[in-house]
């Protein structure tokens, strides 16, 4: 299927990129954030991500993820080392910001939690690129989309 349906080729490329890109280790440090109720999800998410390792391996007649790609392959181990201290510090910064208890209603949510310009559409212009609020053609979710805002700098760091 994957020789005779290009599509299915290259979405099969795409998913064992995904596969190969993910790291359950440094995902159990999010866990801890999701709380008791959720963590039954995270096991069902597991199972799922070693089934699909699974019939991606047998599919391509590989052994490990991306042996068709070393260069990602190598891309992705030579990366890990550098972008892991970041998510366990975004780990710790997040339990300690709940800790405090403070709800920033206008930094939190959807559409709310960001970093400046993170959001689809939204390149402040030069002038506004000091910090000072910007028009912003918001896209985050249906309720906002195409809606022109004026978007102040959010107050929590990222």
């Amino acid at each position: 299927m994957v020789a005779q349906w290009p599509f299915f080729g290259h979405l099969l490329d795409d998913v064992e990129a995904m596969l190969g890109r993910t790291d359950l280790d440094i995902a159990s440090h999010y866990d801890a954030l999701a709380g008791d109720a959720l963590l039954r999800q995270a096991d069902a998410i597991r199972r799922e991500y070693a089934l699909t390792v699974t019939h991606v391996l047998r599919l391509r007649g590989s052994a490990r993820l991306l042996d068709s790609d070393p260069t990602l392959q190598r891309s992705i181990k030579l990366r890990n080392p550098y972008i892991d201290p970041m998510h366990l510090m975004q780990v710790d910064l997040l339990q300690r910001w709940r800790k405090t208890g403070r709800e920033d209603r206008g930094c939190s949510g959807r559409c709310g939690l960001r970093s400046a310009g993170s959001h689809r559409g939204c390149r402040p212009p030069v002038s506004a690129r000091d910090g000072s609020a910007s028009l912003c053609r918001v896209s985050c979710c249906a309720q906002h989309s195409g809606t022109l805002t004026a978007r102040p700098p959010c107050e929590v760091s990222l």
